[in-house]
Formats: C-alpha cells, sequence, structure tokens
C-alpha cells in the first residue's frame, strides 16, 4: 500500500510542475501533505494533531529559510567594492539565520515527539529531505525538457 502512492505521486508532482514559471504553491503543499501522511503512515487521530503544529513550522522554517536565501544573494552579487563591514554585516546575517532555522528544528523536534512515536519523528526529517529532492529532481528535468523544446523551435524542428 504504501509504495503504490509513490506513482501517484509523481504523476501529481509531474502534472503540478509541468511550467516552470506556472508552479502553484498550493498544489505543492497537498502534494507534500500526502507524501509526508503516507510515508509516516499517520493515523487520524496523530494527523489531527500533528499537521497544525507542522504546518506553523514549515511556515517558521520558509520564512526563515527566504532570509538566508537573501543573504546568500546579497552575498554573490556583492562587488569588489563593497566594504568589509558590508560583507562582515551579511555573512553574520546568514549565520543568524541558520543558527535559527537549528533553534527552530530544535523547539519543533520537542513539539512532534509529543505528538508522534520517536521513529516516525525521525522519519519525518529523512521523508522531508526526499520530498525535497523528488521536487527539484523534478524541476530539473522539466527545465531540460523547456530547454529541448525551447532549441527545437530555434533550430526549425517539432
Amino acid at each position: 500500500m504504501k509504495r503504490s502512492f509513490l506513482p501517484l505521486f509523481l504523476a501529481l508532482l509531474s502534472f503540478s510542475l509541468t511550467a516552470q514559471e506556472g508552479r502553484n504553491p498550493d498544489k505543492i503543499k497537498s502534494l507534500k501533505v500526502g507524501f509526508i501522511t503516507q510515508e509516516l503512515e499517520l493515523t487520524s487521530q496523530e494527523a489531527e494533531k500533528f499537521w497544525p503544529v507542522f504546518n506553523e513550522y514549515d511556515k517558521q522554517m520558509s520564512q526563515l529559510n527566504e532570509e538566508r536565501i537573501e543573504s546568500l544573494k546579497k552575498l554573490y552579487t556583492l562587488s569588489s567594492d563593497a566594504s568589509e563591514d558590508e560583507i562582515q554585516a551579511l555573512i553574520q546575517k546568514g549565520f543568524k539565520a541558520e543558527r535559527s532555522i537549528t533553534e527552530l528544528r530544535e523547539k519543533f523536534h520537542k513539539k512532534f515527539v509529543a505528538i508522534l512515536p520517536l521513529y516516525k519523528v525521525a522519519k519525518l526529517y529523512a521523508v522531508e529531505l526526499e520530498f525535497q529532492r523528488k521536487v527539484m529532481q523534478h524541476i530539473r528535468s522539466g527545465k531540460k525538457r523547456m530547454h529541448t523544446e525551447e532549441q527545437r523551435e530555434l533550430d526549425g524542428r517539432k
């Protein structure tokens, strides 16, 4: 039963991420909920308690990741005439965001363990990474397909 969800997941993921610019966060969120529920084999009682806590965790984690990524983007685009103080401030901002991410994980780990058996919490961390990996893999394959189709159009082929 558990593995029968994977083809459905991949089909839905393929459908929802076909256009590079047209990704729908709500569809991805829905797929993530289904994937985590299935992989953790959550009971209805566990799911009822788990999802409000996880959704808050996910929301806060997204905000912190955005801050971290913003710092990295600024570091990447620094010009050679940037001051050392400016560079140091950006580096420290990135470190602070990473520390905040770790603190958030530790805070919510305690909440997850209060709701789920420890083995399901441990599996949650692996399942989250697996979902992210699958999404990124699908996005990359979509970009390759789009590039191939664009190249054919430029070459006059279809």
